[in-house]
């Protein structure tokens, strides 16, 4: 039979364990949360230097480490969705827009947006402001990506929709709208 002593030990040298293997990993977490960031494969990330202030897109997604209270790390949903425009229960117009994956697209994105993480749920309206803007004019889908570098129109119905190959047939001269022929 095993003395009191032997049975004390081992219950100390246990309760070391747990206290050394808890404080490893709250450690861990701490170090994760503070030094590290992750990007999802369906998210653009770009990264912002708050001394130089400078922004650089990131070249693809998975963990990035990050210096603490330097860089912050924002991401943009990239995922493709349907926005729509719609009546008493009935889509008028549907386009299904997803953020263009470009350098130039994200710095002109965030420029006229501000820095922030995008989700789907914040990206929707603003995106569908952007793929409907002149709505029913002379610029087609084609025209509004080449404007809005960030703006990708994968498919579209309605008046306005890439497969549209039409020229305004309509000017402005003289105070007064008229028809071209």
């Amino acid at each position: 039979m095993k003395n009191l002593a032997e049975i004390l030990g081992i219950h100390v040298f246990f309760a070391w364990l747990i206290v050394v293997f808890g404080s490893l990993l709250i450690l861990a977490g701490i170090t994760r949360a503070t030094f590290f960031t992750f990007v999802d494969s369906y998210e653009i990330g770009y990264e912002f230097n708050q001394q130089t202030g400078k922004i650089t897109v990131l070249p693809r997604t998975g963990y990035f480490v990050v210096v603490p209270f330097k860089t912050i790390v924002h991401t943009i949903d990239g995922r493709p969705m349907q926005v729509r425009i719609e009546s008493n229960n009935r889509v008028l117009n549907a386009k299904l827009v997803c953020f263009h994956r470009c350098d130039e697209g994200v710095l002109q994105f965030v420029q006229m947006h501000g820095r922030q993480d995008y989700s789907q749920q914040d990206l929707a309206p603003i995106l569908m402001s952007y793929a409907y803007e002149n709505y029913g004019g002379y610029q087609n889908d084609k025209m509004l990506e080449k404007k809005y570098k960030f703006l990708e129109i994968k498919l579209s119905s309605g008046i306005n929709s890439a497969n549209s190959q039409e020229e305004n047939p309509w000017t402005l001269s003289n105070d007064s709208i008229t028809k071209q022929k």
